[in-house]
């Protein structure tokens, strides 16, 4: 129980940090579990925590560290018990491959992800929904960049339209101004 309480702490700790945008210090708090100073993490958790900690590299500007993470979390992750992990990882690996100019790759990761969404019942209708505007809101600034701007369109005004019960501001803000860019 001891064990279980200190890891729930460690990733409320890492998700302050990366609320703030101290992804240093996420990292700080998380890699030391996955050094076994917690000891050996039950798989779930282990994927969960590589996840996280790909998250705060990727931020902090370490995208190679970030691929690697994800690529373990992809490698370890049941497709049936971590099916969120695996959409939070496709979400991430978007951005990260959009900026990149990887766009095919960052092609790939959206509509994986939106496979998943469509395939996994089990997951909350809140979290498929969130993640849905996620994805097609990459999808939507892929194409922008692609200046496939009859494809960005209609990426983005899903992702707005999903937005408007399920997002934050800042998301439909973000969302708003790509549309901005594409009118």
């Amino acid at each position: 129980e001891d064990l279980a309480w200190r890891l729930r702490f460690a990733e409320m700790i890492s998700d302050l940090h990366q609320e703030a945008g101290d992804h240093p210090e996420g990292i700080a708090v998380l890699e030391p579990l996955l050094k076994g100073e917690m000891g050996d993490l039950e798989p779930q958790a282990a994927v969960r925590i590589r996840r996280c900690l790909g998250v705060h590299h990727h931020r902090a500007g370490d995208a190679y560290k970030a691929l690697k993470l994800f690529g373990e979390v992809r490698r370890l992750a049941d497709p049936a018990r971590d099916v969120e992990e695996l959409v939070f990882v496709d979400s991430e690996l978007a951005e990260m491959h959009t900026l990149r100019g990887e766009y095919a790759k960052a092609e790939e990761a959206c509509h994986r992800g939106l496979d998943l969404l469509e395939k996994a019942g089990g997951t909350a209708r809140q979290f498929r929904k969130s993640m849905e505007v996620m994805l097609r809101a990459s999808l939507g600034h892929l194409e922008l960049r692609r200046m496939s701007f009859e494809r960005a369109r209609c990426e983005l005004e899903t992702a707005s339209r999903l937005a408007r019960s399920s997002s934050t501001t800042g998301m439909r803000a973000l969302i708003l101004h790509n549309l901005g860019i594409v009118h």
